[in-house]
């Protein structure tokens, strides 16, 4: 199965945290080449109004998951195109909705269901890296967090259903 091993991941994590000022702007533009629906997608959040913190945040998820994906496959870290982050986003979307319930018990299985797909058909570091930046107290804080949460799940979505299409063509 083609998952990002936990070592490159962190390696990629570790690259991502090390830059210099200078470096982090050369890994924008890097970054804006090598994926730029997604990247200025999330750009567009500083527009808003989005902290600085966050901002850097945001973007180094993206760099660091970029960093990893290439050292796995050229196919994965391809540019994501409009379309494919667009069908990420409407299945995003259709999550949200289906988990959107009063009902305590509904809610925990259908999170279950979700966390079980992702362990059987999906990459669980792309989708660590993305809980773990929308556990940054300054994201949380930030009046976007509802919109950021749906971007970056969009964003890791990208990325796992293209590890998946990679399985599903090997097998």
């Amino acid at each position: 199965m083609t998952r990002i091993p936990p070592q490159q991941y962190a390696q990629a994590l570790k690259k991502q945290q090390s830059f210099t000022i200078a470096q982090w702007l050369q890994r924008c533009d890097e970054l804006a080449a090598q994926q730029p629906v997604l990247f200025f997608e999330l750009v567009t959040f500083m527009r808003d109004g989005v902290g600085e913190v966050v901002a850097m945040s945001l973007i180094a998820y993206l760099s660091a998951l970029q960093f990893a994906s290439k050292s796995v496959s050229e196919s994965i870290s391809k540019p994501i195109t409009l379309p494919e982050f667009q069908a990420a986003t409407e299945r995003t979307m259709k999550f949200f909705s289906a988990i959107t319930t009063d009902d305590p018990a509904y809610f925990k299985q259908m999170i279950e269901a979700w966390f079980k797909g992702l362990i059987e058909k999906s990459d669980p570091l792309v989708w660590a890296g993305c809980i773990e930046t929308l556990k940054n107290p300054e994201v949380i804080k930030e009046p976007l967090f509802r919109e950021i949460t749906c971007t970056l799940a969009s964003i890791a979505d990208a990325y796992a259903f293209r590890l998946q299409q990679q399985i599903e063509s090997k097998n």
